[in-house]
């Protein structure tokens, strides 16, 4: 799990471009595809297939790192449009950090906490197994 995670760190900066699937350039789900692959997982370059593919996270207590999280798309929040994955959580403060292909700023690490993802979040999932 760390080491998935610390790979996917080495992209901080990378930046966004639609359609890319790396590593020069990544789009959200272009990003979680390229590095679950480095770890033997397939994953669609869809965020709405990513999200049908794993196995759904039922609640906040649940999620932990590696899990990938959800958002709805920026013109129809009701739609998934956005994937990225769990770096941690703080059940405490009920909020979790990401990593994700951003558009403005590439891959950078996110708070749930920003108001434009906590009114996108649609739900999680699990592709790695314990």
């Amino acid at each position: 799990m760390d080491e998935l995670l610390d790979y996917a760190k080495t992209f901080i900066g990378v930046p966004y471009r639609l359609g890319a699937s790396g590593p020069e350039r990544f789009d959200c789900s272009g990003f979680t595809s390229y590095v679950f692959r480095e770890f033997g997982y397939n994953l669609p370059h869809n965020s709405v297939m990513q999200f049908k593919d794993c196995t759904p996270v039922e609640s906040f207590s649940e999620l932990r790192k590696g899990d990938l999280v959800f958002f709805g798309a920026r013109n129809n929040i009701r739609n998934i449009g956005h994937v990225g994955i769990v770096v941690d959580v703080d059940l405490e403060r009920g909020m979790f950090r990401f990593i994700h292909a951003s558009t403005s700023n590439g891959v950078e690490i996110q708070r749930s906490t920003s108001p434009y993802f906590m009114m996108r979040y649609m739900g999680a999932g699990r592709v790695l197994k314990d």
